[in-house]
């Protein structure tokens, strides 16, 4: 779907401010074929893999992150197109000029008529910086057991 179709059979109006809508999130959206190639791309999405939403359409994923180091969006997306069912997992891309990124991913099935598993829908937010300080604090709170473990002395704590 390019640009110009957002609007639809419907014409401008409801499904026009979705799609608006859609495209202004904060957080990538995207709709793919069974085969994986993109049909839709929100700026979000074009911003993380520095293109254009249009010019994603119709690509893979291998156009744009480097699937030798990090396999995690075709393995989450064989899941949704082998169960059927809706998935929530956090997974580690690797960006051209932007290294290792994490994101929160949810995908969803979407089936024809039959119900059969067509393409997926997805939205993924890129939780780097909040893993990067929880990984942070994980590591000083084992820095100070250790040190409050190797003390001899009693150490009080006044409220």
């Amino acid at each position: 779907m390019d640009r110009s179709e957002k609007a639809g059979p419907a014409g401008p109006g409801p499904l026009q401010s979705l799609w608006t809508l859609v495209d202004n999130l904060d957080a990538c959206f995207y709709v793919k074929d069974v085969d994986g190639r993109y049909l839709f791309a929100n700026r979000a999405l074009g911003l993380v893999f520095d293109a254009d939403p249009g010019a994603i359409v119709g690509h893979g994923d291998g156009d744009f992150v480097d699937l030798e180091r990090c396999d995690s969006i075709l393995v989450t997306d064989r899941e949704v197109f082998a169960t059927g069912a809706k998935l929530e997992r956090d997974e580690l891309l690797y960006l051209a000029g932007r290294g290792r990124r994490v994101f929160r991913t949810v995908k969803l099935p979407l089936f024809d008529a039959e119900r059969r598993v067509i393409g997926l829908c997805g939205i993924s937010t890129d939780i780097t910086e909040e893993r990067r300080t929880v990984d942070e604090l994980i590591r000083r709170n084992l820095l100070f057991d250790t040190i409050l473990s190797n003390v001899d002395s009693a150490i009080f704590l006044k409220d």
